[in-house]
């Protein structure tokens, strides 16, 4: 019997795969659990369709990552801000580098790709890498000023 698992099964496959499974097996266990159903050439079809549609979703978004890592390199920001000898009085975290890049470069960006181990309290000049996967990662040049 052909099925088409609806949900992870542990030992057979994960959700939306197409298995080969004995009849008892799929009759009495996986479609009474609602963790499968009977792979109709309807079914089989629209999975396809969904598939390729995931795909292309995955080529655009590969483009558009692409295309946002370009932008990003050799990128300089430059930031004055209050500060006591060489300490300041707030600091630079991931928010406020998502903010300067979207006010000075128009590089809208989020937090979660911006890179930095801990917020900046110090003036001087810093590297801060965006990594957004997949081996896309840029390099930005931030300084911070008095």
């Amino acid at each position: 019997m052909k099925v088409v698992l609806i949900k992870d099964v542990k030992g057979l496959g994960k959700k939306n795969e197409i298995k080969e499974v004995a009849d008892g097996y799929g009759r009495n266990f996986l479609l009474p659990q609602k963790l499968a159903q009977v792979a109709t050439l309807k079914i089989i079809d629209n999975l396809k369709k969904e598939q390729k549609q995931k795909e292309t979703r995955q080529i655009q978004e590969e483009e558009k990552r692409k295309k946002l890592i370009d932008k990003l390199k050799g990128v300089n920001l430059e930031i004055k801000v209050p500060a006591e000898k060489e300490k300041l009085f707030g600091s630079i975290d991931k928010k406020k580098i998502k903010q300067l890049l979207l006010e000075k470069k128009q590089i809208e960006i989020e937090e979660k790709y911006i890179q930095i181990s801990k917020p900046i309290k110090e003036i001087g000049e810093f590297d801060v890498w965006i990594d957004l996967g997949k081996n896309l990662k840029a390099k930005i040049h931030l300084t911070i000023k008095k």
